[in-house]
């Protein structure tokens, strides 16, 4: 489910991107892709945290998940703060009196920080693997 909520947080701003570098203009495209950006960090977000409630009832006959991540939370934390900034990038680049330079620097800036977002999480959840532990 979350890697679902990463690509539809991840896609718009990069395609924010290719708009910006393609020189194509559109600034209801753009208002739409920050929205869908918006909407699906809000909801990845809270998968990330109901994922994170479940961790303590997780375990092998060794160790609980919680205990193989312990910074989850903060790495969820980190996830929000990142991804609202890349948003607002992406949102203040559609200010009609940014220039062309601008734009551009601004989406580039938004899809280096919604992809640290992401990767921080999905780094996270990759470490949760657990086998059998005999």
């Amino acid at each position: 489910v979350n890697l679902v909520f990463s690509a539809l947080f991840a896609g718009p701003v990069l395609s924010l991107f290719a708009m910006a570098c393609a020189d194509f203009d559109s600034r209801g495209a753009g208002i739409a892709l920050v929205a869908l950006a918006a909407i699906a960090l809000v909801a990845g977000s809270a998968a990330l945290f109901m994922h994170e409630a479940t961790l303590s009832g997780i375990a092998n006959n060794e160790i609980t998940a919680a205990q193989l991540v312990p910074e989850y939370l903060a790495t969820i934390w980190a996830h929000v703060a990142i991804g609202s900034a890349g948003i607002a990038c992406a949102a203040a680049s559609l200010k009609k009196t940014v220039s062309r330079r601008g734009v551009f620097a601004l989406r580039l800036v938004a899809c280096l920080l919604v992809f640290a977002a992401v990767f921080a999480t999905r780094a996270d959840f990759y470490f949760l693997h657990m086998t059998v532990g005999f």
